[in-house]
């Protein structure tokens, strides 16, 4: 009866090679919401793609101009290990290989959200956290905005 969790639990998170993440990483990259409707590219320049949760002190870049709400986004579900209830640390092969498990044709994807604004205890299943990843195509630059220019230039430097 002990072995019962050992055999019986469930693999969330995706396998995905060191190589197909680099080609993944090239294409799509994560961004973050800093209010308002409003998102930053996170830099990953250096980050572990295994061990490191990029999420935590991210060092933002540019501003991404995307909008949720509309026919440039989806969601999907991510898992991601965890150690403890309180603390989501996402590492970047977790979600890429989520992507690549439920995108198979991931071609049009240019950037990701991890909507983890609302996560507690209910996101845990068994040794993961799942949490809502928003995925959005190309930027919107047509996008009628009145506000866009002076966010965006806020963000350089």
């Amino acid at each position: 009866m002990t072995d019962f969790w050992s055999r019986c639990k469930p693999q969330l998170i995706p396998e995905i090679s060191d190589a197909d993440l680099e080609v993944m990483l090239e294409q799509i990259k994560p961004i973050t919401s800093v209010g308002n409707n409003r998102f930053r590219e996170i830099v990953v320049k250096g980050v572990d793609r295994r061990k490191a949760a990029f999420t935590w002190e991210p060092k933002l870049g540019r501003a991404v101009q995307v909008y949720c709400g509309g026919l440039n986004d989806t969601a999907i579900l991510t898992f991601h290990t965890w150690a403890y209830y309180g603390f989501f640390k996402p590492n970047l092969a977790e979600v890429y290989g989520c992507i690549k498990a439920f995108v198979p044709d991931w071609s049009a994807i240019r950037f990701f959200w991890l909507n983890s604004e609302e996560m507690d205890r209910r996101n845990i299943i068994g040794n993961w956290h799942w949490c809502p990843c928003i995925l959005f195509g190309d930027e919107q630059k047509s996008a009628i905005d009145a506000e866009w220019s002076g966010f965006a230039a806020e963000c350089v430097g």
